[in-house]
């Protein structure tokens, strides 16, 4: 950012952590799919969607996404 004077956002998929875009990377099985449709399901009842249609909302939002990390330390494990 200094350097270049520029804000880099990149997707979940570029950065090395194993827990970013967990949900996402389920969704490319059929068992993280079936995880997931149970995850909303129990949590979210009132919605009327059809589980293929969430599923399908869930996977084209996920390629939109990027992320940036911040942190008050000069070394961190998150960067």
């Amino acid at each position: 950012m200094v350097l270049r004077q520029k804000l880099a956002f990149v997707t979940y998929d570029m950065w090395q952590d194993p827990y970013e875009g967990f949900v996402i990377k389920a969704m490319q099985t059929e068992q993280g799919r079936a995880d997931i449709l149970q995850w909303l399901t129990r949590n979210f009842k009132s919605n009327d969607l059809p589980p293929d249609v969430r599923l399908f909302l869930l996977d084209k939002y996920s390629k939109t996404i990027h992320l940036q990390s911040w942190t008050k330390y000069s070394e961190s494990g998150a960067l």
